[in-house]
């Protein structure tokens, strides 16, 4: 790579799918850089006011995806999961080990005795902290990166009485990554703090914030809280799977962030990547199904064959100074749109446009009384689904209802939904009037192949409005499973306890639960075909479900998350050929079958 633009903020940076050698492409271009993570998609950075100019010129760019906003998704729930029954269980007793987990998160804590032995080594196998720029030479785009050798020396240093810092500088100030990391794995030195694989090791990426340029761009600059990019998180997933090859481990990759923008279908990019790395045995992602359920930043609607337009409205509040919104309108139909301001200003607008799915083409409406400039682009056909989708951006924005009136001749009924960014990014009485709260599942939770968890309350067994749904869209079921999210005492940044809820708590439980199954499968060599399909299937079927409800659902996926009913369904299925065989083969090193997978004692 002969130039690296990516942490540079005079310049724009853009996923996309390429084909042929970008990189000759591209060259020594001072305008342009080009950062490959694998042979379909890159991470191209041009710079600002040369956009426009450059990406004409570049034959070898496919599609270009503008990057999403992501924020955290984030009861003793690891008891609740039944996880912790086979911790030390003289006839199945599984911790994770042998299995890595990696988490993509604020950080860790590295310096926390539940991810320290008790001889004073790290469970870390290396942090890369994306928020730490170095003169390091390796092959990762930004960052530094911390072995288990030097993290090991900075807990010497540590319990020395001197700064362990000087050698690893990495924090996690937010606290988020090293919670999380709890509930996966903590070691239980407080046994309040077991986490569902208290024996797998770690790696972490710290997540860097995104650029500035992308908060602007989406209205969320003076939002404080953390915004993150996808193409970081796809760079920080291919560091991981990379791993995993050079490790020749099993590895669970935790993912607990999601974003609104995009299409919810499984199509973007970031979703197609990571149900790529998952046909890997041994591999598998955990994300959630996000906290957006009640957050009324998606509407849908249908306009039938007797209608010739509808209308939805979005309430904007007193601080909310520009928004974002995507509009998309199922193939084939495409709309006429109408916007009228809470003055009751209307503007039509004109979609006759030059349709393309690669440059930003469309109008500009001002309205004279507000002050608002709110600008229109118009894609037709996406490349990701073929649908019409239409982007809006207004700034100067004024409080109040804001009505999108949509329609148009149509052959059959036109099927639409819209969305602004999570109710995180979003200041207080910005909202949709007639939420659907269908469908609000966060990317990436609609990628095909990868494990999405809901969340539900474990003290009272009640399902949490908060938690993302899934939707008719997409065929796959979704979510796969649900877990407890709600008030899990974890660890804490700097030592103690916290007590957190929310989709990241559920998700962490499982990907912990899915460490064991892999150490059971492949560790233990039980199930030597386990890949992400199969511990999905393992999972789903083993589910805990409430009697009165209709399985699989968009609420709860396939039922509640239930690991000692996962290996009950497994030991009452041997019928299958390779599941017997490799029990069969357990058997011969001291293993029987009982009501479980059950190790002789007398071997």
């Amino acid at each position: 790579m002969a130039n690296n633009f990516y942490n540079d903020d005079n310049f724009d940076k853009f996923l996309i799918e390429y084909s042929g050698d970008i990189l000759k492409e591209v060259g020594d271009n001072p305008d342009a850089s080009v950062y490959i993570i694998d042979e379909l998609y890159a991470i191209l950075s041009i710079r600002i006011e040369k956009f426009e100019e450059l990406i004409t010129k570049l034959k070898t760019v496919v599609y270009v995806e503008s990057d999403g906003v992501y924020t955290l998704t984030g009861i003793n729930v690891v008891d609740k999961s039944k996880a912790s029954n086979f911790h030390g269980n003289p006839y199945l007793d599984l911790r994770g080990k042998g299995v890595v987990v990696g988490v993509i998160d604020t950080g860790i804590d590295y310096l926390n005795e539940e991810f320290v032995l008790e001889d004073d080594s790290t469970r870390i196998i290396e942090i890369w902290d994306q928020t730490i720029q170095s003169s390091q030479k390796n092959d990762l785009i930004s960052g530094t990166l911390y072995t288990r050798e030097e993290i090991n020396e900075a807990i010497k240093l540590k319990n020395n009485g001197e700064d362990p810092y000087t050698i690893v500088p990495s924090k996690d100030e937010i606290g988020h990554g090293t919670a999380m990391a709890g509930i996966i794995g903590g070691r239980g030195k407080n046994k309040q703090l077991t986490g569902a694989a208290p024996d797998c090791e770690f790696i972490v990426v710290k997540l860097k914030e995104t650029f500035d340029s992308l908060k602007e761009y989406y209205g969320t600059k003076d939002i404080k809280i953390p915004q993150y990019a996808s193409m970081d998180i796809m760079i920080a997933i291919k560091y991981l799977y990379e791993k995993s090859f050079e490790l020749d481990v099993p590895m669970v990759i935790y993912v607990p962030l999601g974003s609104n923008t995009g299409v919810h279908e499984g199509s973007n990019l970031l979703d197609i990547y990571m149900s790529y790395l998952v046909e890997k045995r041994g591999f598998i992602i955990v994300t959630s199904t996000g906290n957006q359920g009640d957050s009324a930043t998606h509407i849908s609607g249908v306009i039938e064959m007797n209608e010739y337009s509808n209308e939805f409205e979005l309430n904007i509040g007193k601080d909310q100074q520009s928004i974002y919104m995507v509009m998309y309108i199922k193939v084939p139909n495409k709309v006429d749109l109408t916007v009228i301001s809470p003055s009751g200003e209307i503007i039509d607008i004109n979609t006759k446009l030059k349709f393309t799915p690669l440059l930003f083409t469309g109008v500009q409406a001002k309205f004279v009384y507000e002050g608002t400039l709110m600008d229109i682009v118009f894609y037709w056909p996406s490349i990701q689904n073929g649908d019409q989708s239409i982007v809006f951006r207004a700034s100067n924005l004024k409080e109040g209802i804001w009505k999108f009136r949509i329609g148009g001749k149509h052959n059959v009924p036109i099927v639409y939904e819209a969305r602004i960014l999570q109710k995180e990014l979003l200041y207080e009485g910005t909202f949709f009037l007639k939420p659907d709260p269908n469908n609000t599942i966060t990317i990436p939770g609609m990628a095909d192949e990868i494990l999405t968890v809901g969340w539900y309350n474990q003290t009272n067994n009640a399902l949490v409005a908060q938690s993302g749904r899934g939707g008719e869209i997409c065929q796959a079921v979704k979510p796969s499973i649900t877990a407890g999210g709600v008030n899990c005492i974890t660890t804490k940044s700097g030592g103690g306890t916290t007590i957190v809820s929310g989709g990241s708590v559920a998700a962490a439980v499982v990907a912990g639960c899915c460490a064991l199954l892999l150490q059971w499968g492949i560790i233990d060599e039980n199930d030597d075909y386990m890949y992400s399909t199969t511990v999905r299937t393992y999972l789903k079927a083993g589910a805990a479900r409430r009697g009165d409800d209709v399985y699989p659902n968009n609420k709860l996926g396939f039922g509640i998350l239930d690991l000692e009913g996962v290996f009950n369904n497994i030991r009452e299925n041997l019928g299958n050929t390779n599941i017997r065989k490799n029990l069969e083969k357990s058997l011969d090193k001291g293993y029987r079958i009982g009501s479980l997978v059950i190790k002789n004692p007398y071997v």
